[in-house]
């Protein structure tokens, strides 16, 4: 029986975060990967669409189905990607058009969640019989090495803020170590009307994204906001205020815009505050976005 890993993301934990340094991109193309609405259980079909026009530039197979898949299931080259299998951890890599697997790793333990981390080791919690909240680390490039035990996994909390200025506010936000699950941010603007926002996407351990919850008439810092953390909160509109709600938010991977997807298209918003894109249509279809990569 297939066991799909549906833990939060331990993206590049304990193993750092530099991102400074592009790597070389050997894998798919940067771009907007969608799914392709799956036939079987047994692969998937990734489409890689460019973010300005909508034009397909990559496709490639990975095996089994796409629950529980993100950007940091792949290396930072997107030309591998670790996934589990009945218990069973593997990493695929890219040959061609088909991610086929490479690398494996059994025994009495059952995996979830593999992450790849900036240094390129793949790691994944050790859920086995009396060994539950392990982290193990492989290396992709040396299946014969058994997994490395890595510590305790770090325990998920919830913290509590209010937003600067607003005097009926609150922000609660989940984390898992140093890495941000998500958040949300409710309150009371001072015409006294309220809004609600929920944060799913985390820039790094002080950003989150927000999508507004509430109509237009409540979307009191727009249709999209940046939630920045703190001793008081604060929050930015990046996108202004739409009839859509609720919408898909996906960050860039330098980390400066966030790609919105809306009933018009796709557009993409500047962190920075300096503006969005004209709203571009992708024919994604039936085909379900899973990160901007």
């Amino acid at each position: 029986m297939r066991r799909t890993a549906m833990i939060p993301v331990l993206l590049m934990l304990l193993s750092g975060c530099d991102t400074e340094d592009e790597p070389v991109r050997a894998g798919l193309p940067p771009g907007v990967v969608f799914a392709r609405e799956a036939t079987s259980d047994e692969q998937t079909t990734l489409v890689v669409r460019d973010i300005t026009t909508g034009d397909q530039v990559g496709r490639a197979v990975i095996p089994g189905n796409d629950l529980g898949v993100r950007r940091s299931s792949f290396d930072a080259a997107m030309s591998r990607y670790a996934y589990v299998e009945d218990c069973e951890l593997r990493v695929a890599t890219l040959t061609g058009d088909i991610f086929a697997d490479s690398a494996s790793w059994t025994g009495e333990r059952c995996y979830e969640g593999p992450s790849f981390g900036a240094d390129g080791r793949v790691r994944a919690v050790d859920s086995g019989p009396g060994l539950s909240g392990r982290i193990v680390s492989v290396d992709p490039a040396e299946p014969a090495t058994a997994p490395r035990d890595e510590g305790g996994a770090p325990e998920r909390v919830e913290k509590r803020s209010a937003i600067d200025g607003v005097d009926v506010s609150e922000v609660r936000v989940w984390s898992t170590g140093d890495e941000i699950d998500g958040g949300s941010a409710y309150g009371v603007s001072p015409g006294g009307g309220e809004f609600h926002y929920d944060c799913p996407a985390a820039i790094d351990t002080d950003q989150l994204l927000c999508s507004a919850v509430s109509d237009e008439q409540a979307q009191y810092y727009g249709t999209v906001a940046l939630l920045t953390l703190g001793p008081a909160a604060t929050m930015r509109e990046l996108a202004p205020p739409g009839d859509a709600r609720s919408l898909p938010l996906f960050p860039a991977p330098d980390g400066r815009s966030v790609a919105v997807q809306d009933p018009a298209g796709w557009y993409t918003a500047a962190l920075d505050g300096s503006g969005t894109s004209a709203p571009r249509r992708i024919a994604a279809g039936t085909d379900r976005p899973l990160f901007w990569g």
